[in-house]
């Protein structure tokens, strides 16, 4: 591995990534039907989905293979999405996560990944889990900060206030919904 970038914005699925990489024989033709199969499996969700394949010039910046071979790893099981929905409210998500960017830097492989859930021990325990992981490759795991818990209220005054304001205001009814 030489370099990887992608996603611009830590709380956002990234759209794009970049990698660049060496190797020692020509791996065109496993490339090629493996981007064949990726784009075959997508073809639905991500009808758009590109895949470009480009020759660098030669460096010696390269990650050692080990390091390399730990970083995939790490970043193939890493947990990345859903992990917990409402047990009261149908389809309501209650803890997720993403890889929001990713970016070489100098000598380094920065990750940020987003962490986000109504309950403060979800956020606690994504963190062990997530620093145990990376750890275990010997990761350096550094930062605390992910957006506050907000928990439902299930009986909240504030929601029938606005519920009254807003018929009050409008004679409607105002739409309440639970998103993540």
């Amino acid at each position: 591995l030489k370099k990887i970038q992608g996603g611009a914005k830590d709380n956002a699925i990234p759209r794009a990534c970049r990698i660049e990489f060496g190797y020692s024989q020509d791996p065109l033709a496993v490339i090629s039907e493996l981007i064949k199969n990726i784009k075959r499996e997508y073809a639905q969700s991500d009808e758009d989905l590109d895949i470009v394949i480009n020759k660098i010039a030669d460096s010696d910046s390269f990650f050692d293979e080990k390091s390399s071979r730990d970083l995939i790893k790490a970043l193939f099981i890493l947990p990345n999405g859903v992990i917990k929905k409402s047990p009261d409210i149908k389809d309501l998500v209650l803890t997720s996560l993403n890889v929001g960017i990713i970016d070489t830097i100098t000598e380094k492989v920065e990750v940020t990944i987003s962490l986000r859930s109504a309950l403060n021990s979800e956020l606690e325990y994504l963190k062990d889990r997530i620093t145990a992981l990376l750890e275990g490759y010997m990761f350096k795991v550094a930062g605390d900060s992910f957006y506050p818990p907000f928990e439902r209220v299930k009986d909240s005054k504030m929601r029938e206030i606005m519920k009254e304001v807003v018929f009050d205001v409008y004679q409607k009814e105002l739409l309440v919904a639970d998103t993540h």
